[in-house]
């Protein structure tokens, strides 16, 4: 947004994110762009429309750091993320120095660093196998599959928690597209009830 900012692009860029709602219940299917989280969601929901688009006052909420709206749009569109150990830190995909990792949410069983972060491919051994803080619990899901992006895990098809969410990578077109038909297969019967 910086390169616009001030113009009408701007405008018309806000607008169209105004139109996206930032998850989806569709029953036995729900879609979200990186964490199905209700805690954040819950706090979302007074801002949002009724079918969970983006007001103006939620995108000044949310673009408050600090803010319980902040915070909860953090969760929803890129996941939970927790401190590292302290004078601990790794590059991401683009070499800025993270003290913060992206963790699976939807493996809330984990219990290191090493099991729950999320960081480029080759970097997990600068994460510690020591245990996450005891104030992680991780965000415990239970409900019907759940369809989520964001995450860039390139390759190939990744399993998830007893097959219950799928990850639809937005740079490996073709392998989300996969995911979306095995998922839609296995689950037909459930997806139509």
């Amino acid at each position: 947004m910086n390169e616009v900012e001030g113009t009408p692009r701007q405008r018309e860029i806000t607008d169209w994110f105004k139109t996206l709602p930032l998850w989806l219940d569709l029953g036995g299917l729900r879609v979200v762009h990186a964490c199905w989280h209700q805690e954040s969601m819950d706090v979302l929901k007074p801002l949002l429309t009724p079918d969970h688009r983006l007001t103006d006052e939620a995108i000044i909420a949310g673009s408050r750091k600090g803010e319980p709206a902040f915070e909860a749009i953090e969760v929803i569109c890129k996941g939970p993320e927790i401190a590292l150990p302290a004078g601990l830190s790794f590059s991401d995909k683009d070499g800025k120095i993270r003290h913060e990792v992206r963790v699976r949410w939807w493996l809330p069983d984990s219990r290191t660093f090493r099991e729950a972060g999320i960081v480029p491919p080759g970097h997990d051994g600068g994460l510690p196998d020591a245990p996450l803080p005891a104030e992680w619990t991780g965000h415990p899901y239970v409900g019907p599959p759940v369809l989520f992006g964001h995450y860039w895990f390139p390759g190939h098809r990744r399993s998830f928690r007893r097959s219950s969410h799928a990850w639809i990578p937005s740079v490996e077109p073709r392998v989300g597209r996969w995911w979306l038909i095995d998922l839609m297969v296995k689950r037909s019967c459930r997806l139509t009830s």
